[in-house]
């Protein structure tokens, strides 16, 4: 499996553990797991939280 596109928060890019971790297989699902975390993280950032770190990939 070759690795088509990776989004990723800044901190997991340098080396911290993610929260969370999603392979998938369709450009649908990573955009729409995408944005599912940014709100999520926004949410949480507005109540006082820390940003959801992340890494996803979709494969080929």
């Amino acid at each position: 499996m070759q690795v088509l596109k990776m989004a990723t928060t800044w901190d997991v890019y340098h080396g911290a553990t993610p929260e969370i971790e999603a392979t998938v297989r369709s450009e649908e699902a990573f955009e729409a797991l995408r944005q599912a975390i940014k709100k999520m993280s926004r949410q949480r950032v507005r109540h006082g939280g820390s940003r959801i770190e992340y890494s996803i990939k979709l494969v080929g």
